[in-house]
């Protein structure tokens, strides 16, 4: 084949290094090409789930998701390690029969290559092609490794997110919403500071976890209970109420103000994504016409 092959081949290679690096590393979000396949598959997904209406596959879109993500990296080294290996001037055949690779053969050869099982079942007579194989099996090395940690870090993100759902469910925000004299509303409104404060870390947490991985958006929840959107709308109305009081202490102002803080960073992370069609105000919020958090789709 001709050398054109080849620098396809090496560009297919660096270009899904590069995705799966800006993917797993950089802790920013996915990849260009990452962020098209995971955002592709979530929508037949979704397609899928209004003819059907099954909870099952809401349940199975994340897993999937994060499957068709790895299979496309390895996918597209393996396309690229094939078209190097078929160049003329690499050397490939049969330990057999002695005869030279086929097409077919050097596919083979390549998979095995890359995924480092190493058969024997054909071997490189030049000393360039003996390199390409080497960094060969070293790129496929690279690329399951951080696949492998990428998708334990990514389920542990899921369940750091439903642990802070069951958090903010066990607050029972909604409770505050019921009238109370002045003195007694504030002190529901000091406790509930009091309890929101303690899941700040939790909060800064999880926000840079969607930020980090906003593939954990294609995870859905069974119970409301574990989903965190609903969660989430919950504390911001129930922060809008909370400003609106005359009786709160300065240090109660301030945790309030905090949350408020965190709440709105863990808003744009986790709502203002590719994921869903949450509309995001200006000031950041994603609030609807009626002043109501907005989770729609979500």
């Amino acid at each position: 084949m001709s050398w054109i092959f080849v620098v396809i081949g090496l560009a297919i290679i660096g270009f899904t290094l590069l995705d799966l690096v800006m993917t797993t590393l950089t802790m920013e979000g996915a990849g260009p090409a990452s962020n098209v396949v995971s955002h592709l598959t979530w929508k037949c997904f979704r397609l899928a789930d209004r003819w059907l209406d099954s909870q099952w596959l809401r349940m199975l879109t994340g897993s999937v998701v994060l499957v068709v993500l790895v299979v496309f990296w390895l996918a597209c080294t393996w396309l690229g390690w094939v078209l190097v290996f078929c160049w003329d001037g690499i050397q490939l055949i049969n330990t057999a029969t002695q005869q030279e690779a086929s097409l077919v053969d050097r596919i083979y050869y390549v998979g095995y290559t890359i995924t480092t099982v190493g058969y024997g079942d054909f071997r490189v007579l030049d000393t360039f092609g003996r390199l390409v194989s080497i960094v060969a099996g070293f790129t496929g090395l690279f690329l399951l490794t951080l696949a492998i940690t990428y998708s334990i870090q990514v389920l542990t993100a899921v369940v750091e997110k439903r642990r802070l759902a069951l958090l903010l469910d066990a607050m029972d925000l909604s409770r505050h919403e019921t009238p109370a004299p002045p003195d007694e509303r504030a002190q529901r409104i000091e406790i509930a500071a009091d309890q929101l404060a303690s899941l700040h870390a939790d909060m800064a947490g999880v926000s840079q976890k969607y930020l980090a991985y906003p593939v954990i958006h294609a995870f859905n929840d069974r119970s409301p209970r574990v989903c965190l959107p609903v969660h989430i709308s919950r504390v911001y109305t129930f922060l809008a109420t909370a400003a609106d009081s005359q009786d709160l202490s300065m240090a109660t102002s301030e945790r309030l103000a905090a949350t408020r803080a965190l709440i709105q960073v863990l808003i744009i992370n986790a709502m203002a994504s590719h994921w869903s069609k949450v509309y995001v105000a200006s000031s950041g919020w994603g609030v609807s016409t009626t002043g109501e958090a907005d989770t729609r789709d979500l």
